[in-house]
C-alpha cells in the first residue's frame, strides 16, 4: 500500500494478551468518542511477535475529530472520572483474582472469573486506547505552532510529562530500601519487611505483551544487594525530583516566552497529562496480563494443552475450551505460526488470516514481511520527541 503514512507498533506479543487491547482502538473506541486509530488497522502475529499499523493520518483526523472535548474542562472530568472509574473495577477484579488459587477452582468457578476478567478488560481498554489519537494530534497541532528553531530549542521540552513514572516511583522505592539496607545490613528485619510490601506491589513489572511472571521478594533483594555492591547513588532520587520541578518552570518560561494563548496552554497540558495516563495505562496492563496469563495457563494446565500454543488462543476460544469443547490444536498453531487480524471502525468483528493469506496480506500492507526483505516505511515516528 503506498503512499500511507503509517503508525507502526512492533514487540513481543501474544493473541490472548493483546487482542482486547488491539479491539479496544477501533470500534469500541469510536463507540465511545466517535473516533479512534483509523478506519483500519492491521496486526500481524509470527512466532512470538506483533507488527500492528494503521493511517497515520486517519488517526490525525479522528484526533482532530475529538480533541475539542479534551480540551473542555468539564467534559474532560467526565471522560477521566469514566476512566477512572472502569479502572477502580479493574484494579478490585485484579486484587480479588490475587486472592486465589486458581488451581482450586473448578472448571465453571474459573469460567465466571475468566469471562469477568476478559469483559472488564476489554472494557478498560475501549476507554484508554483514546491517548494515540488524541496526543499524536495535539503534537501536531503544536509542532504547527512553533517555526523550525523554536520547534528544535522547546519542542521536546514542551511535549515532555512533568509527572513520574511508574518505573521511577519503583526505582525511587527501590532506593530507600537500598539506603536502609546500607545502614542496617541487607538481613535487618524492617529491610525485609520493605521488601515484602515492595514485590507485592511492583511484582509485575517485567511483565510484558508476549509473558508474564511474578516478581518475588529474592528477586527485589538481589536488585539490592547489586546496589550496594555497585555503589549505586542513593541520593539520584532528589535529582530526579529536582529535574522534574525544573522540567515543570522550564515549560511554564516557554509558553510565557512564545505568548501561548490559553487554548495552545491547554494543549500543552493535554499532552503532559496524557503521558503520565500512558504510563498509568501501563501499569495497570501489565498486571490485568499476568492474571490472564494465569487464566491461560491454568487452562493449558487441566486440559493437558500446551501453554505455548493456547497464548495463541483468542478469548472467545479459551471460554469454548472451558465450556468442554473441543481443543482446536491444528487451529492454534496456524495461529501461533502467522496470524493476520484486521480491525475496522465501523464492525465490531475481526477478520482473521491464517499461513500464506496473512504473509500475502502483511507484504501488500507493508510491502515485506517481518523477517524478509529490505523496505522502508515512511511516517511520523511514534511518542516524537519522548
Amino acid at each position: 500500500m503506498k503512499n500511507i503514512n503509517w503508525w507502526v507498533w512492533e514487540r513481543p506479543g501474544a493473541i490472548h494478551l493483546l487482542h482486547k487491547g488491539v479491539l479496544g482502538a477501533m470500534y469500541p473506541l469510536k463507540q465511545n468518542f466517535g473516533g479512534c486509530y483509523a478506519s483500519m488497522l492491521y496486526t500481524f502475529y509470527r512466532r512470538g511477535f506483533i507488527r500492528a499499523g494503521c493511517d497515520l493520518d486517519e488517526m490525525i483526523n479522528y484526533g482532530k475529530k475529538m480533541l475539542p472535548d479534551f480540551l473542555d474542562d468539564d467534559n474532560f472530568k467526565i471522560i477521566m472520572g469514566k476512566w477512572r472509574s472502569k479502572e477502580d473495577e479493574l484494579k478490585l477484579l485484579i486484587k480479588k483474582l490475587s486472592e486465589l488459587n486458581f488451581i482450586d477452582l473448578d472448571d465453571s468457578e474459573l469460567l465466571k472469573l475468566y469471562k469477568e476478567h476478559d469483559k472488564l478488560h476489554a472494557e478498560w481498554w475501549a476507554i484508554t486506547q483514546i491517548i494515540e489519537p488524541i496526543t499524536f494530534t495535539a503534537e501536531l497541532i503544536l509542532k504547527k505552532k512553533l517555526n523550525a528553531e523554536q520547534h528544535k530549542l522547546y519542542f521536546n521540552t514542551l511535549v515532555t510529562t512533568t509527572k513520574s513514572s511508574y518505573t521511577t516511583e519503583e526505582e525511587a522505592e527501590i532506593l530507600k530500601i537500598t539506603k536502609l539496607a546500607k545502614e542496617n545490613g541487607i538481613d535487618d528485619e524492617e529491610v525485609k519487611t520493605l521488601l515484602v510490601n515492595h514485590s507485592e506491589k511492583y511484582y509485575w513489572v517485567m511483565n510484558g505483551f508476549f509473558e508474564t511472571s511474578k516478581l518475588g521478594i529474592d528477586y527485589f533483594r538481589g536488585v539490592v544487594k547489586k546496589h550496594i555492591e555497585d555503589h549505586v547513588d542513593v541520593t539520584s532520587l532528589n535529582r530526579f525530583e529536582e529535574r522534574l520541578q525544573k522540567l515543570k518552570k522550564d515549560k511554564e518560561d516557554i509558553m510565557l516566552k512564545l505568548d501561548f494563548d490559553e487554548q495552545t496552554k491547554k494543549l500543552v497540558w493535554l499532552i503532559d497529562e496524557f503521558g503520565y495516563v500512558q504510563d498509568c495505562r501501563k501499569a495497570v496492563a501489565l498486571e490485568s496480563n499476568f492474571y490472564l496469563d494465569e487464566s491461560c495457563k491454568e487452562v493449558a494446565r487441566r486440559k493437558n494443552i500446551s501453554y505455548d500454543l493456547l497464548r495463541y488462543a483468542f478469548p472467545k476460544q479459551i471460554v469454548s475450551i472451558l465450556n468442554g469443547g473441543d481443543v482446536p490444536i491444528d487451529l492454534l498453531k496456524k495461529q501461533s505460526d502467522y496470524c493476520a487480524l484486521i480491525y475496522r471502525d465501523d464492525d465490531p468483528d475481526v477478520e482473521i488470516l491464517l499461513g500464506k493469506a496473512a504473509e500475502k496480506k502483511e507484504r501488500d500492507v507493508f510491502g515485506v514481511t517481518q523477517d524478509g526483505g529490505v523496505s522502508e516505511i515512511e511516517g511520523m515516528c511514534a511518542n516524537q520527541g519522548r
